[in-house]
């Protein structure tokens, strides 16, 4: 017998969850709040899926792995490789819309794609602005970008900057997106792109 598709995701949910807690414990470069975003992201697509019964692809989950573990990663190498989160955040918002069209086709809105890229662009806003709270209330440095040159942090860029090219990298991947969408409605691409 086979493992059902909830049980599948119930075990890559719980491998997930034991993943960022053993980096929380071996790694002491990952922050808490990386962390703590990385357990909520895990926990409300898994509870979304299962009250909406939304019946998300395993493809799906795979993206929540990349999201979840680049989040976590992608941060902790942004001080080594400069400017490496704006591809995260661009991949990162395909992967979104993604799972978004594909969750407002499952409640059957009138039209699904206005519905991801509304949804989408929200998300993106609720991270960035998650990441400002986190910098006012606990003096983090979630915005901006900082190198570490001759044994100092040196902002490389602002907070507000850094913000704003995030949600402008993040739209283009919504756009993006939508675009291979479109056209894949259209018939013009031939390649599946229904799981992207």
């Amino acid at each position: 017998m086979g493992i059902g598709l909830f049980k599948k995701r119930e075990i890559i949910v719980f491998l997930l969850l034991m993943i960022g807690f053993i980096l929380f414990i071996f790694n002491d470069k990952i922050g808490v709040y990386g962390l703590f975003f990385f357990f909520v992201l895990i926990f409300m697509f898994y509870i979304i899926d299962r009250v909406f019964l939304v019946n998300f692809t395993m493809t799906h989950y795979l993206y929540l792995v990349f999201v979840g573990f680049g989040g976590v990663l992608f941060g902790y190498l942004q001080s080594e490789i400069m400017y490496l989160d704006k591809f995260f955040h661009f991949f990162s918002a395909m992967m979104l819309t993604s799972v978004t069209y594909y969750f407002s086709k499952k409640m059957k809105f009138r039209d699904p794609l206005v519905v991801s890229i509304l949804l989408s662009l929200f998300v993106i806003f609720i991270y960035e602005f998650y990441e400002y709270v986190l910098d006012l209330v606990f003096l983090t440095s979630y915005r901006g970008s900082y190198n570490i040159v001759d044994g100092k942090v040196v902002e490389v860029l602002s907070g507000k900057m850094d913000t704003f090219l995030d949600v402008v990298v993040g739209g283009i991947g919504v756009l993006c997106y939508v675009i291979l969408r479109l056209l894949k409605r259209e018939g013009k691409i031939y390649r599946d792109v229904e799981n992207l």
